[in-house]
């Protein structure tokens, strides 16, 4: 095998440089590193959350199809960071994962006791996936009893009026973003109840940096994890009293 890797890689060398093909091995080493701490965590809770999946492989019954992006999991140990930043009571939070897909941040979300537990996901294929993943965990290695998977457009979700941690891992372009803002300040106008955003690689993070009643606590450029492919960055919002 060595072989037939060794002509391909001085190939790859000669045409490229030696820069180019040192990225190119390291892209695929993180990669391949990804792929197995995906599958072990899976494994480990016998559910399906792992793998991305483009939205026109996928039955959705929404205009805004073509405004979301790809299913893409958040790392487990990425999510955990980011909440870390946190300094709440998760009993007196409810949890909202915008573009769940399979469910795997509603299911490390779960696996803290918050109030409520929800994921908007608009296809139903993903839905019945992350429904599955949440039964499977309620054997007794999640802390929040009220969850649940809704299947239907994000901007037709009714944000909660009570404190609330809303997460989005840039599931959508900048007009759908701008639509649950909106829906975000008709219920933080009703009773001013706290507000959390996390976004999670914040491609229109200026959506919020325009609402005058939020403002940014927290936000790094890219979240090392040398297992991904990429480095995301992520920002954090809060409302303001």
């Amino acid at each position: 095998m060595i072989e037939d890797l060794l002509p391909k890689l001085f190939r790859h060398i000669r045409t490229n440089g030696l820069n180019a093909t040192s990225d190119v091995i390291a892209k695929n080493l993180r990669h391949s590193i990804r792929s197995t701490l995906e599958e072990r965590f899976d494994h480990k809770f016998q559910i399906d959350t792992a793998g991305s999946i483009q939205l026109e492989d996928l039955t959705i019954d929404s205009d805004n199809k073509a405004r979301g992006v790809y299913y893409e999991p958040t790392p487990p140990h990425v999510f955990r960071y980011i909440l870390s930043k946190l300094d709440i009571d998760h009993r007196e939070f409810d949890f909202v994962d915008f573009g769940c897909g399979k469910g795997r941040v509603v299911f490390l979300a779960s696996q803290y006791p918050f109030r409520r537990v929800t994921g908007i996901e608009f296809a139903p294929e993903l839905v019945e996936v992350a429904k599955h993943n949440i039964e499977c965990g309620k054997s007794g290695c999640l802390n929040c009893e009220n969850v649940d998977v809704l299947c239907m457009d994000a901007t037709q979700f009714e944000i909660p009026d009570s404190k609330a941690v809303l997460y989005f891992y840039n599931p959508f372009d900048a007009m759908i973003m701008k639509a649950i803002a909106q829906n975000l300040e008709t219920s933080f106008l009703k009773n001013r109840a706290e507000k959390y955003v996390i976004y999670y690689n914040p491609q229109n993070e200026v959506v919020f940096e325009r609402l005058p009643f939020m403002k940014k606590v927290a936000s790094e450029k890219r979240v090392v994890d040398f297992a991904s492919p990429r480095f995301h960055g992520y920002s954090i919002f809060r409302t303001i009293d």
